[in-house]
């Protein structure tokens, strides 16, 4: 997940400076759902490592309301790629 990720970063930062306001700003957005999806991969990872050094019992969920969905990255992704 944090590799897809990644790549969709990659790809808002090379349209960042393009010069339609439109894709800059998707590329903004893309470049910031990536971030907020390897932040939560990463304390999810954290999260589940504890749990099983301290033997506790269910794993809580993070709440996903705040996370994009995949459909939104890759309609981005592809909206950007058409227009390279």
């Amino acid at each position: 997940m944090t590799h897809n990720a990644a790549l969709l970063q990659q790809l808002g930062y090379s349209q960042l400076r393009s010069g339609n306001e439109l894709i800059c700003s998707m590329a903004q957005e893309m470049i910031d759902a990536g971030v907020h999806v390897r932040l939560y991969t990463f304390m999810g990872l954290l999260v589940l490592h504890v749990w099983s050094t301290l033997r506790l019992g269910a794993v809580p969920l993070f709440p996903g309301s705040n996370l994009p969905t995949s459909g939104n990255f890759y309609q981005q992704a592809c909206f950007l790629l058409t227009r390279c």
